[in-house]
């Protein structure tokens, strides 16, 4: 007699099972729309990522190109603002003469200045010729030194006398050192230089000095 044979279907072999995909369960294979949103995530995370690298090296090269432009502007309008004394004396006269000559490429704004004789602050030229002379009688011709503008390739006197005796004593302070002229000059940028008359040279500073009680007013 024949044993009745099962006609259910045979089980299904552990190869060709295929795995439930649960949310709720990490360790579950991802499902292909999930995969195609995790590389569209790692695309945009590098585009961006390129994106914020392209605009710092954009604005770097922006800045850099500015600040060049700037300095070539700076250049193209520097004022070199000096200081010449001249004197003579023979049978047809006398002179003692302070000249400002700008001999830069862009005005040159005086801001503040300093006059000492003898070690002693002045606050103007009367002043300067009684430290030098003791005389206040001599007479003299005198111009504005700060607050003024001196353009480029301007040559302006701000100080003079033509007495014979003021000449001798002021060429002889000028000569030994116990004259000096400091002041500060800036371009049309606010870029400022400081000039010392017994250093003779100027130098370039963020703010042009405050000299306070010692300020020549003239």
């Amino acid at each position: 007699m024949t044993e009745p044979t099962d006609t259910k279907d045979p089980a299904p072999s552990a190869s060709s099972v295929v795995p439930i995909q649960s949310p709720e369960n990490p360790d579950a294979p991802m499902t292909r729309a999930e995969r195609i949103f995790v590389r569209i995530n790692v695309v945009q995370t590098i585009l961006a990522v390129a994106g914020v690298f392209t605009g710092a090296v954009a604005l770097y090269a922006a800045l850099n190109e500015s600040a060049a432009v700037r300095r070539q502007a700076e250049a193209a309008v520097w004022p070199i603002v000096q200081l010449y004394v001249s004197d003579y004396s023979n049978e047809s006269g006398a002179e003692f003469q302070v000249e400002l000559h700008n001999t830069g490429v862009g005005p040159g704004r005086m801001e503040t200045m300093r006059v000492i004789i003898n070690g002693q602050a002045v606050a103007d030229w009367p002043q300067a010729v009684f430290a030098a002379t003791g005389r206040d009688d001599i007479p003299m011709s005198k111009s504005f030194s700060t607050g003024r503008v001196i353009a480029a390739g301007e040559r302006t006197s701000i100080f003079a006398v033509n007495d014979r005796d003021a000449v001798a004593k002021l060429s002889a302070l000028a000569a030994s050192g116990k004259a000096q002229i400091d002041y500060c000059y800036c371009s049309i940028f606010d870029a400022c230089w400081v000039f010392e008359s017994l250093a003779q040279r100027a130098g370039q500073v963020a703010l042009c000095p405050d000299y306070g009680q010692d300020q020549f007013r003239f």
